[in-house]
């Protein structure tokens, strides 16, 4: 059986290298509070957010709690409902895949908190944010170009780190500091990350039709954001595929 504090310890590293938002709440490592800055808007605002780890961890996922905001994926109570924490989880996914998927929904819907009407945006803003766009296009393109080289490095390379990869933990005895080894970069990883991502995508397209059936939402607004968000998971599916090659 693994030993529960080595999965403690392989998660408290890898939020440390990925999740550098979050840090543990007075020394406990099951208990983790981050505070994500708000959007557009509501640039400005900051929402805390808190992650709970249960004792079944990894076989069960983490609960997710941001209190005070109004999302569609945020119930009442503050709870964050999405497929990676309640229908798409997986025992190799660590608690910064998690993090990565709502931070990538939140970037698309982005949260409100409660009770704080927005200022109407100046003409300034709005040609800024046009310019952003812009190049925000531009980035975007450049870095699918370089993923497709960084997927096409020598085989080899890559065998040779997924060699280092946190999966590959002891199953008995103790855990010494310096078992706690540094990740790399690997195809195993690299899919996990993808994977987590399209979650996130498909739990916003669901919820973006779930609005347009109960008349929240304009049909233009809903097929320019189906169009988006549709064309974001083709990407995502075509990333993993040539992933997996």
């Amino acid at each position: 059986m693994i030993n529960a504090d080595f999965i403690l310890a392989r998660e408290t590293q890898l939020m440390y290298q990925r999740a550098k938002e979050f840090n543990p709440v007075n020394g406990n490592l099951r208990h983790w509070r981050g505070f994500l800055p708000g959007r557009g808007s509501y640039i400005g605002s900051k929402f805390e957010i808190d992650i709970y780890i249960p004792y079944e961890f990894p076989r069960k996922p983490p609960d997710v709690w941001i209190r005070n905001v109004k999302h569609p994926n945020v119930d009442a109570q503050g709870k964050l409902h999405m497929k990676i924490l309640e229908h798409g989880w997986r025992g190799d996914f660590h608690i910064y895949h998690v993090v990565n998927s709502f931070k990538g929904l939140f970037a698309r819907a982005p949260l409100v908190p409660v009770g704080v009407k927005p200022p109407p945006p100046s003409t300034k803003l709005v040609e800024e944010t046009e310019k952003f766009k812009r190049q925000s296009d531009v980035l975007e393109s450049e870095v699918e170009r370089l993923q497709g080289v960084i997927m096409n490095k020598d085989d080899e390379l890559v065998r040779l780190k997924a060699r280092m990869t946190v999966h590959n933990l002891p199953e008995t005895g103790e855990v010494r500091k310096e078992e706690v080894i540094h990740t790399s970069a690997t195809t195993e990883t690299l899919q996990m990350d993808l994977e987590s991502e399209k979650i996130a995508v498909v739990d916003l397209i669901e919820n973006l039709e779930e609005k347009f059936r109960e008349g929240e939402i304009a049909a233009v607004e809903y097929s320019k954001l189906y169009k988006r968000y549709s064309k974001e998971l083709y990407l995502l599916n075509k990333k993993i595929e040539e992933s997996k090659k």
